[in-house]
């Protein structure tokens, strides 16, 4: 059994279900929407304003974190952080503590919740999606991925390894092991490699999590092991260029290969090690792009690993029909585990959502409803008992003289209190507030989306 999950209803009519994780930094209930906190804040929003929409854990960007602030700047944020009490989340509504769990926050050298000042939980992504569709150069093998940081173009390295070691350092309750993500369109060949190598990263992301679990890592570790598998691949790449064109490079390449191993592991003793003290968990990613065989191989290669979660990936990156989307991960819920949690990479519209709750997802994380609100997309209810719905655009000048509230649904007053007008003429003005009350209706509505779905699996009419 997962220690992490409990099922309490289990829908009649579909794969729905209800559940609860229970991680150091408070109680999920699911299905639950994740909301995304790319580079450690919600656009436009604050934690207090997350707490206030009662959103249960947000996402973190291994990749965004990594390359700006750095983990050196992660490492110091526990020097002067000054965490919500309990006592302030639950006059906030905030979720119960977990009581079986005592979070020391003096023995925990500084984090991503330290540094965002946020006390629920946080699920941090590998970082893979980010190399593979931000870099315009990159280069991938087995060792890991090279690319050059749209920042400020400096060559960098993600590995298994480099991933873990990040994801430890802000201290994610959930990190994911580092995936290869293909385009929508590939052949089964190149998707069946992707996912053998996925396997393979999935069996070192396993290994050295469990080692930095009993041996701590450092920001300097982390950027001496980055250095040294940098050149390491650098080199091997070099040569297997060269191989097959003389018996000289032939030689070279196998000399190397021979005298060299690559390193996964470059640890201090006498250095101050970051340690969580509290439990943290890794999930395993199953992959396969459109093929339904290699969905299935991927399912079963990834639960031989016994993670207590998965993340399904690969499904929304971009241009697949609604249908075969929805049969992606119905092919792989249907044997993956039972009793553990299952998160959907990256999907997405409320259509979606409730679609993959009946197929037996979990847990969701999109970019969707904070996007959307930034452009003046906007979700309003139109039966909430009858999960109906609208996108309008709020620039649209029929909303001009539109003096009805922006959410009549909403428990937040500005939402109640300002107006469809007064948005419209925030979009037409180009005013920060207007990205501000979008951003928190948006996030609002599929909050409420969640907690009616849950509603409806415990009723029985979903």
């Amino acid at each position: 059994m997962s220690g992490i999950f409990q099922i309490h209803t289990r829908s009649k009519k579909s794969k729905a279900r209800t559940g609860t994780v229970t991680l150091a930094h408070g109680k999920i209930n699911t299905p639950v929407f994740m909301t995304i906190g790319t580079v450690g804040s919600v656009k436009g929003l604050t934690y207090t304003d997350l707490l206030s929409l009662n959103s249960q854990i947000i996402l973190g960007n291994t990749y965004h974190l990594w390359l700006r602030p750095g983990m050196k700047v992660m490492e110091k944020s526990g020097e002067s952080a000054k965490p919500l009490s309990q006592e302030n989340l639950s006059s906030l509504g905030g979720i119960n503590p977990v009581t079986t769990v005592q979070i020391n926050n003096s023995q925990i050298q500084g984090n991503l919740h330290k540094f965002i000042n946020w006390e629920r939980p946080i699920l941090t992504d590998s970082g893979g999606f980010q190399a593979f569709s931000l870099s315009k150069i990159r280069q991938f093998s087995d060792e890991g991925v090279l690319f050059y940081s749209q920042i400020d173009g400096t060559k960098r390295f993600l590995s298994p390894e480099i991933s873990m070691g990040i994801q430890s350092i802000l201290g994610s309750d959930i990190a994911l092991v580092l995936d290869e993500c293909l385009p929508a369109e590939v052949t089964e060949e190149t998707a069946k490699n992707a996912m053998i190598r996925t396997f393979e990263w999935a069996k070192r992301s396993q290994q050295e999590f469990l080692r930095i679990q009993k041996e701590g890592i450092t920001a300097e570790e982390l950027d001496r092991l980055e250095k040294a598998q940098l050149g390491y691949s650098q080199r091997k790449w070099k040569l297997e260029k060269t191989k097959n064109r003389s018996q000289k490079g032939r030689e070279e390449y196998q000399a190397f290969i021979n005298q060299n191993h690559f390193p996964t592991a470059i640890s201090d003793p006498n250095s101050a090690q970051s340690f969580s003290s509290y439990p943290r968990y890794l999930f395993g990613i199953p992959q396969g792009a459109q093929f339904a065989n290699l969905r299935k191989e991927s399912a079963k290669l990834t639960m031989e690993l016994d993670f207590p979660g998965y993340s399904i990936g690969g499904v929304a990156n971009g241009g697949e029909p609604e249908e075969i989307m929805y049969d992606q991960v119905l092919t792989q819920t249907e044997i993956l585990e039972d009793h553990k949690p299952r998160h959907l990479l990256g999907v997405g519209t409320p259509k979606d959502i409730i679609e993959m709750v009946k197929r037996g997802i979990d847990m969701f994380d999109c970019v969707y409803p904070t996007r959307n609100a930034r452009h003046g997309s906007i979700f309003v209810w139109t039966d909430m008992d009858k999960l109906e719905y609208e996108t309008i655009k709020i620039s649209s000048t029929r909303f001009a003289t539109d003096f009805s509230p922006i959410a009549t649904t909403s428990k937040l007053s500005e939402l109640q209190n300002y107006t469809k007008a007064y948005l419209h003429h925030l979009f037409r003005a180009k005013e920060l507030l207007a990205y501000r009350l979008a951003t928190l209706n948006n996030l609002e509505f599929y909050l409420q989306l969640m907690e009616v779905l849950r509603g409806k699996i415990e009723s029985g009419e979903v």
